[in-house]
C-alpha cells in the first residue's frame, strides 16, 4: 500500500465531490427561495385580509424569511440527508390488501416534479391501480409522501452544500503534515504485524485512528472471545 498515492487520488475523491455536491445545492437553492416567496404572499394575504394592513409590506417580508431560515437550519442540522417515504396503500378489495412500497422510479426528484406537473391526477398521481380512494388513511400517506417529496426537493440545496462542506473539510484535513503522520502509523502498523488492540496502537491518536478509517487504510475487529477491539491494516 502507497499511501501517498492513497492521498493523492483520495484528496482528488473528496474534491470532486465536493465541487459536485455545490453545483448540486446552487442548483436547488432557487427551489427553496420559491418556497420562501409562496409562504410570504400567503402570509401577506393572511394579514391584508384579517388585518388590512398593505400587501407587500416589510413586516410580512421579515417575518417569512425568518420562518423560512429557521425551518431551513433545523431541519438541515437534524436531517442532513434526505428521507424519501415509502408507504403501503390499502388496495380496494374485500381483503384490504396492501400495495408494495411506493417508492419514486425515475429519479430521486421524480415524485416532487410529478406532483407539480401532473395536474390532471392532483393529489392521487403516483398512486398505484387499484387503490381504495375511499379509505381515510389512503389519503393521509399520499399528503404525507407528497409533503415528503417536496421536502426534500425544497431543502436540498442546503443539505447538499452541508455535505459539499464536510468533503472540502476531508480534503483540507489531507495536507502534506497528516500524510507524513498516516505514513509513520501504517509503517508503524506494519511492525507489528499489521493489527494491534485499539488502545495501544503505535503512533496513533484521536485524528489519525478516525481518519485511518474513513480512508480505508484500517479496518475496525473485534477479538474472538474477548471484548477488546482492534485495528488491523487493510491490503
Amino acid at each position: 500500500m502507497d499511501i501517498n498515492e492513497l492521498i493523492i487520488r483520495k484528496r482528488r475523491e473528496f474534491l470532486i465531490q465536493g465541487i459536485l455536491l455545490t453545483g448540486l445545492g446552487l442548483l436547488f437553492l432557487p427551489l427553496g427561495f420559491m418556497v420562501f416567496l409562496s409562504l410570504y404572499f400567503i402570509l401577506e394575504f393572511f394579514i391584508l385580509i384579517h388585518i388590512g394592513l398593505n400587501i407587500l409590506s416589510w413586516n410580512g417580508f421579515y417575518l417569512s424569511a425568518g420562518i423560512f431560515i429557521l425551518v431551513l437550519v433545523i431541519d438541515t442540522i437534524r436531517h442532513p440527508e434526505e428521507n424519501w417515504v415509502r408507504v403501503k396503500f390499502i388496495l380496494a378489495s374485500a381483503f384490504k390488501k396492501e400495495s408494495g412500497p411506493v417508492v419514486n422510479e425515475a429519479f430521486p426528484y421524480s415524485d416532487a416534479i410529478l406532483y407539480s406537473t401532473r395536474a390532471g391526477k392532483g393529489v392521487f398521481g403516483g398512486m398505484p391501480y387499484m387503490t381504495n380512494m375511499s379509505d381515510p388513511s389512503n389519503l393521509a400517506k399520499q399528503v404525507a409522501r407528497i409533503a415528503n417529496a417536496i421536502g426534500n426537493i425544497t431543502l436540498g440545496g442546503p443539505r447538499k452544500l452541508k455535505e459539499a462542506i464536510a468533503y472540502y473539510r476531508l480534503y483540507a484535513r489531507l495536507n502534506q503534515d497528516m500524510a507524513l503522520r498516516l505514513g509513520r502509523f501504517v509503517n508503524s502498523l506494519k511492525q507489528y504485524g499489521g493489527e494491534c488492540n485499539m488502545d495501544n496502537c503505535p503512533l496513533a491518536d484521536a485524528q489519525i485512528i478516525p481518519l485511518a478509517i474513513e480512508l480505508g487504510i484500517v479496518s475496525i475487529f473485534k477479538k474472538l472471545g474477548s471484548q477488546d477491539c482492534g485495528i488491523r491494516l487493510n491490503q
